[in-house]
């Protein structure tokens, strides 16, 4: 039975609690989070113990988890990962891996360093229409994939907490948060890397430090490019991604396929078992040495690193 160790009680942390209480392999042994009520809260909901600072966890008064997810602010993945790494303890932070390039190589440094495992909470490899384009994209039978366009619109300040809006903390605003997603997406349909990233960032509709619009340009390995369109403020809700191939077009609504055929969109359904459910499966594979889809850091590390692309290379603000 593989002890994991919640850290941070949050919404995303409720949905991995959700899904380890219906898995086989794997149960919550203790949470922690600053807020001693809602520790208490979600490690009662799972018979686990709660705890208000994450580093006594290790400091012997209590059974090491096997494995920590995090599911912290950004700025503290990090130093978090750093923690429970070099005290024998495997992690999956959830994504972005963190700020900036040089933190990931010290997350990668660390786990090397230590022998112990590190993975990242990528999710877009278990969404069904995702490994169907995948397959697509292999089989040939659309031609040659060309272009990538994506548009997500949503009101990104709405009920967020404070660090999300604060960019020293979060490391960036829509981009930091949904562009994360779309590389990983891409990434992951394609098998190619992001070379060239440019974009034009804005807000213009708040006083905060983040941006909650963004066009942005990906020049991708192998020649694809994307373009990806965000607005975070009070807009329509929005997300597709269309896939433009030499012979054909796929597009993701969400999590629903569509390819076209017969001069319309036609539907192939949608997820059926929840990301996060398959997330936590191939979390108990990947700590038991098997093969798993859990994220590798180094791939998490190229999303980040466009990322830090894309605001160095902002055209204009």
């Amino acid at each position: 039975m593989i002890k994991i160790g919640l850290i941070g009680a949050g919404g995303i942390a409720q949905a991995h609690s959700n899904v380890i209480k219906m898995t086989d392999g794997c149960k919550v042994t203790i949470v922690a989070d600053i807020n001693e009520e809602r520790a208490k809260a979600l490690a009662d909901s799972c018979e686990a113990t709660a705890v208000t600072d994450y580093h006594d966890i290790c400091n012997g008064d209590y059974e090491k988890p096997d494995v920590a997810i995090l599911n912290l602010p950004h700025f503290l993945h990090k130093e978090a990962a750093v923690f429970f790494l070099s005290n024998g303890v495997n992690v999956l932070v959830e994504k972005p891996m963190a700020i900036t390039k040089a933190e990931c190589e010290e997350m990668i440094q660390t786990a090397n360093k230590y022998g112990t495992k590190l993975g990242i909470g990528h999710v877009q490899q278990y969404v069904d229409a995702h490994n169907k384009i995948k397959e697509i994209i292999k089989s040939g039978e659309y031609g040659r994939l060309v272009r990538v366009t994506e548009v997500r619109n949503i009101n990104y300040f709405e009920n967020r907490s404070p660090w999300f809006l604060d960019k020293k903390l979060s490391g960036g605003g829509i981009v930091m948060n949904y562009c994360a997603h779309t590389l990983d997406k891409i990434m992951y349909v394609t098998e190619e890397v992001p070379e060239d990233a440019y974009a034009i960032l804005s807000n213009t509709m708040t006083d905060h430090t983040v941006e909650e619009g963004a066009q942005i340009l990906v020049r991708f390995s192998g020649g694809i490019s994307a373009a990806f369109s965000y607005s975070g403020g009070k807009v329509p809700y929005e997300y597709e991604t269309n896939f433009y191939f030499t012979k054909g077009a796929v597009k993701v609504r969400g999590e629903e396929l569509l390819l076209y055929e017969d001069d319309c969109w036609k539907s192939y359904g949608r997820n059926k078992t929840s990301i996060f459910k398959r997330q936590i499966e191939a979390l108990i594979d990947w700590h038991n040495g098997k093969e798993s889809k859990i994220t590798k850091p180094e791939y998490g590390m190229k999303i980040i690193e466009c990322i830090e692309k894309i605001f160095e290379n902002e055209i204009i603000r």
